[in-house]
């Protein structure tokens, strides 16, 4: 039952009670006072249906009957600290999702009226991407409804979804780095160069404290994130699995060089999500000792990738140049998406960009070999000579058959 209180600074704070997991029960405050006892009161009673239906889930007694927007709120409260796409989750559901779908009761949502509107969404003008992002909102709640029992099937299942072309995303080569390292800070080009060698993401780089890396033996663990916008370290990364990450000789390297003239005494002096206190530092700080934000890092990287005359790109385009430099070796791609970090290979796929590597080993295993071209690099590299695997397009001479060599 919903109660208020009046404080001694005149304002009112509502409340009520909760039944605790051996059978008593305890005050439940809300958060916050207010001026009126009406409101205090009233905020009380909303906090206590809240409750209600939480422990309703929670026990499995829940009814399929609980609207959309009810069950949003019950599914996305476990989420606080998951990734800074929360909050573009929540403008998501209050632009898109819950004028729509807000009163529907969760047995009332049926595949045609979904398809419906993600139809209208297509021809009033929204991009496919963001199309498919609002209904991926939507039906991870309906998911988490059916997993919890609300609902026995997915009743989204069978959605017509709009395509999205595929374009070829820029990745950083090695040769890249070199161009842009006298446009960017030393410690922004090391970590442009470390995330090209270990295939992080920005936010898992910042939030790689020392105790995880065995430089002796060459691996390190990811089991931090930096959560730029909100300024905290989570202790579960992207995927909800820790893993473990091979080092290159390189990566040693870089990481033996940030180590360097550093005490190490101190902790990351960043809050964790979990309220643990940290007490190991980060190998990546800034040249003033601070954060090493991925937000800045993206921003130092393209700027420097326009002032060396190169395409623009960010943070991920290291990552992404990993992923298509170990495919280019023949790496297996499950364990790329398992170094990676990701749950599906087909994620890991949108990061391997498309090259002439991969049309010359398709050619060489249907037994054809692939034209080589000289190309002229006057200019690039004094008066050298040679072939340029990367540009077919060049007018050159060119060599046919088996065997040749550049």
């Amino acid at each position: 039952m919903a109660f208020v209180e009046k404080l001694p600074s005149g304002k009112w704070r509502g409340g009520h009670w909760v039944k605790t997991y051996d059978g008593k029960r305890r005050k439940q405050w809300v958060e916050g006072t207010f001026d009126r006892k009406t409101d205090a009161r009233e905020a009380a009673q909303d906090s206590e249906v809240k409750a209600r239906r939480t422990a309703s889930v929670d026990s499995g007694t829940a009814s399929a009957r609980i609207t959309w927007g009810e069950w949003w709120e019950i599914h996305s409260a476990k989420r606080q600290f998951i990734s800074n796409q929360e909050r573009v989750k929540t403008s998501m559901v209050k632009t898109h999702l819950g004028p729509r779908w807000g009163d529907v009761p969760l047995n009332q949502l049926h595949r045609r009226d979904v398809q419906e509107w993600v139809d209208d969404l297509v021809r009033a003008g929204y991009s496919p991407s963001y199309v498919r992002s609002l209904f991926a909102t939507l039906r991870a709640s309906i998911r988490d409804a059916v997993q919890r029992d609300i609902l026995s099937t997915d009743p989204l299942e069978g959605v017509r979804l709009p395509r999205i072309s595929r374009r070829a995303r820029v990745h950083t080569t090695l040769e890249d780095v070199e161009k842009m390292r006298p446009y960017l800070p030393d410690v922004h080009a090391d970590a442009l160069h470390f995330l090209l060698e270990t295939g992080l993401r920005p936010g898992e780089l910042a939030g790689l404290h020392v105790h995880r890396m065995n430089l002796d033996e060459g691996w390190f663990t990811v089991a931090e994130v930096y959560v730029d916008r909100r300024d905290i370290i989570r202790p579960i990364p992207k995927d909800g699995d820790v893993r473990t990450v091979p080092l290159t000789s390189k990566a040693i390297s870089i990481a033996r060089q940030q180590l360097e003239k550093r005490t190490l005494s101190e902790g990351c002096g960043i809050p964790h999500s979990d309220g643990a206190e940290c007490r190991q530092d980060l190998l990546f700080r800034n040249k003033r000792g601070g954060t090493l934000r991925p937000l800045l890092l993206g921003s130092r990287i393209r700027e420097a990738a326009m002032k060396a005359g190169l395409s623009a790109r960010g943070g991920y385009s290291g990552r992404r140049g990993f992923a298509t430099r170990a495919a280019a070796g023949g790496i297996d791609a499950f364990l790329l998406a398992e170094v990676m970090g990701h749950a599906d290979v087909r994620v890991t796929r949108e990061y391997v960009q498309q090259g002439y590597d991969s049309r010359a080993r398709t050619l060489a295993a249907l037994g054809e070999a692939p034209e080589l071209s000289v190309v002229d690099l006057v200019g690039q590299r004094g008066t050298e000579r040679g072939t340029d695997p990367g540009d077919q397009s060049l007018r050159s001479t060119t060599f046919k058959g088996r065997g040749n060599s550049a």
